[in-house]
């Protein structure tokens, strides 16, 4: 007797095909099951025809034999296509069967009008035809909506499709049918995958495009939503920042103790416990200007002191200017950036894809970062039409890396009255439940003048000061002063108001150089 676990062996495993495309098979785990029919769906212009062709230029570079049979595009346009991509497309069996020629060829064997059924038999024995003689190994049709067109009697369609799926299947042809929009559910049934590609049009930004693997038969693949551009060279697909099994990082390091990542400023580690460790997440919020970018900045730059990598992103500020700005409050990054201890990475402007952001948080952690901080959400937030998607996208990171025993640091800026795009408070983008340790900056009335504080409103890993303390920032770099006695003020709901200050601020402050 046999059967699972009885002593048969298990099947061996099938053969995956790349599709050439990047970040594509990262999602596919490998390629598409060979012999495969697969249909890539999606509306005019979501890069439906650049994918078929980047699939089948691989094959070419592998060695394969590569037909493309179109019925939408004539042999030129292909070429044109190619070219804008900077594709050739020797190598390339391709096959173009206009509309037109096919009314020619009738009109010239017949006297009595021309139905769709004549065109629809002739299409069908010409591509039979074609894929007989040249037996391809990866071969893409372009389009079924054409044929789906044609086919007006009731189940021909499905019918024409069944036996051309039969003959690639016999001949072992690893095939992508193009199929614009929708689809029936006889098509989704009769082919072995299908990839859908959609573009979402954005008020001033032009299209986001996005992919999602719909069914791959026998197969497992990353599901959802995942970004693409379509750029020269084709498409690069963004895939989905992919969690670890839960507990991954607790079991790897065998119950040892997770490591520290102190600030260097003995005030501000005391305030957090000895400071920030590894795997946990640390929302650093409040009022533009406070110093939440130079708090941030200052834990990458007393880690890269120590050896450990970091990646630093910005949505807000220049590239440029941020290393400057850090030069001169006595935390030179350039020497550390140089080195490659500290990746800066400017991101933002008019849009930024969600998976933009995981690829790069993705090179970070395979390039062997500790720390990645993010600055800032709001700026994140500026470059997305959807708050919802920001939300999903930014707890998907914070997972991610906290699975992985990174330590995420993330800034968010926060002013009374301020408006998002859509006329939502950006204090609705606080994500401080999702995050292990909360620090508050704030100003402060001393006088006739200014000052900035900070406070730890919470550490899930341990304890925290419960006092609120200066933050001065100079030519000396950051100083934090000792705990302000007798503090009667409490931060306001709009997190930006000014709350009075006790006698004891502008007191020396425990700096940089001292910790």
């Amino acid at each position: 007797m046999t059967g699972p676990g009885l002593g048969r062996p298990p099947p061996p495993p099938f053969a995956r095909v790349p599709t050439g495309v990047a970040g594509l098979d990262e999602i596919l785990l490998g390629g598409l099951p060979e012999h495969g029919v697969y249909l890539i769906k999606g509306g005019t212009g979501t890069g439906k025809t650049t994918l078929a062709l980047q699939f089948l230029l691989e094959g070419v570079e592998r060695g394969v034999t590569c037909l493309f049979v179109s019925l939408s595009q004539s042999t030129r346009m292909l070429e044109r296509i190619a070219a804008s991509h900077g594709f050739s497309l020797d190598g390339v069996h391709v096959h173009a069967i206009t509309p037109n020629e096919i009314l020619r060829q009738q009109r010239t064997r017949q006297d009595v009008l021309v139905t769709d059924e004549i065109e629809l038999v002739d299409i069908a024995e010409r591509i039979r035809g074609v894929v007989e003689s040249v037996r391809p190994q990866r071969m893409v049709f372009d389009s079924l909506s054409f044929i789906e067109m044609l086919a007006t009697a009731p189940g021909r369609f499905e019918q024409e499709l069944a036996s051309l799926v039969e003959l690639l299947s016999g001949l072992e042809v690893t095939s992508l049918f193009v199929l614009n929009e929708g689809g029936t559910g006889t098509t989704d049934m009769l082919t072995d995958g299908a990839i859908e590609l959609d573009h979402l049009a954005e008020d001033f930004a032009g299209n986001r495009y996005r992919l999602r693997i719909e069914k791959v038969r026998g197969s497992p693949f990353r599901g959802g939503y995942h970004d693409f551009e379509i750029v020269h060279g084709g498409l690069h697909v963004y895939p989905r920042l992919t969690l670890a099994h839960r507990g991954r990082y607790a079991e790897e390091q065998g119950g040892r103790e997770r490591a520290t990542y102190p600030s260097g400023i003995a005030s501000l580690d005391q305030m957090l416990g000895d400071g920030l460790t590894a795997g946990t997440s640390c929302l650093v919020r409040g009022p533009s200007g406070v110093g939440k970018s130079s708090l941030a900045t200052r834990y990458v730059y007393h880690s890269a002191e120590r050896g450990h990598r970091a990646a630093y992103f910005l949505f807000e500020e220049v590239r440029d200017t941020f290393l400057r700005r850090a030069a001169a409050l006595q935390m030179d990054l350039s020497p550390y950036v140089e080195d490659g201890t500290v990746r800066v990475v400017q991101l933002g402007g008019t849009s930024v894809l969600p998976g933009e952001l995981a690829a790069e948080i993705r090179t970070s952690v395979e390039g062997g970062a500790e720390i990645v901080v993010i600055d800032s959400l709001s700026g994140y937030y500026q470059s997305l039409p959807d708050e919802r998607l920001l939300l999903s996208e930014i707890r998907d990171v914070i997972r991610y890396l906290s699975e992985r025993g990174l330590l995420t640091i993330i800034t968010l800026a926060q002013r009374p009255a301020q408006i998002g795009l859509e006329g939502i408070p950006l204090d609705r983008l606080d994500i401080g439940e999702s995050v292990d340790v909360t620090i508050e900056l704030q100003y402060v009335e001393a006088g006739s003048e200014l000052a900035k504080c900070m406070s730890v409103i919470k550490r899930r890993d341990g304890d925290h000061e419960k006092g609120m303390r200066e933050l001065i920032i100079g030519a000396q770099g950051l100083r934090v002063g000792p705990v302000l006695p007798d503090y009667g003020g409490a931060p306001d709901d709009d997190r930006g108001a000014t709350s009075k200050a006790p006698a004891a601020l502008g007191g020396d402050g425990d700096g940089a150089a001292d910790g």
